[in-house]
């Protein structure tokens, strides 16, 4: 009775092929011995992951904007470069804000302007008083580094927020920029950190892809409430992980 139980649990396992072998008790040693050996392949396996040092669970990539490093928590630096975008009187091209990297490298390619769409690199415009308020440095015209950042769970951008919701982990807050207003380029809405660093000698006034702080519309001509959002308010943000 027991070789027939054995029998039909190796069935199920193996399929109609090793069933056929299983004429003698020579087959069925055969069989749980090539089992033994699968298991002890599978165990290598794990351990060979576990010693990866692979994150658990979940992970996430996200960009830190004004930064040319990541946060000291844990979170794994991937690489830094510079905040770029399109120019701000163009009708096409993208309208996403990108982390080029510092050390680019290069497929095939045609040297000169081959009506391609164009990238530029980005810098922020801001009245002194306004600057002073919000950083509190001069950051007018000065171009904006990036950084790549991995952490071991998920990541997201909370808008209107200068700390995270219950459960959540800060990895970095500032303010939520956008392109210039009244020029014709658009880009998303991205977390631009607090504690600014600055592209080194990129203090010239370029007007290339430029951002701006977003300030709230609301009440009767914007469509959001007062209050409890407050109008010509700039928006904070923060990044949060969990």
């Amino acid at each position: 009775m027991d070789r027939v139980l054995i029998f039909l649990y190796l069935s199920s396992v193996f399929g109609e092929e090793k069933r056929l072998l299983l004429h003698t008790d020579a087959d069925l040693v055969s069989v749980i011995n090539e089992m033994k050996q699968e298991i002890a392949d599978l165990k290598s396996e794990v351990n060979t992951l576990k010693a990866t040092n692979l994150p658990s669970g979940n992970s996430d990539v996200y960009i830190r904007w004004g930064r040319t490093s990541c946060p000291s928590n844990g979170t794994e630096f991937v690489y830094s470069g510079y905040m770029a975008g399109g120019y701000y009187s163009d009708d096409g091209g993208g309208a996403n804000n990108l982390c080029l990297p510092d050390h680019p490298t290069w497929n095939k390619y045609v040297d000169g302007y081959n009506n391609g769409a164009t990238i530029y690199g980005t810098e922020i415009e801001l009245d002194p008083s306004v600057s002073s308020a919000l950083f509190g440095q001069n950051v007018i015209n000065q171009d904006i580094p990036c950084a790549v950042c991995r952490t071991r769970a998920s990541a997201h951008m909370f808008p209107a927020r200068t700390n995270c919701y219950s459960g959540w982990t800060m990895e970095y807050s500032g303010y939520l920029i956008s392109s210039h207003p009244t020029w014709k380029d658009q880009s998303d809405y991205i977390c631009l950190d607090v504690n600014l660093e600055f592209v080194a000698h990129g203090a010239a006034n370029d007007n290339a892809h430029v951002i701006r702080p977003v300030e709230v519309k609301c009440g009767n001509s914007g469509g959001l409430p007062c209050p409890p959002y407050v109008d010509g308010r700039e928006l904070a943000c923060v990044v949060c992980s969990k």
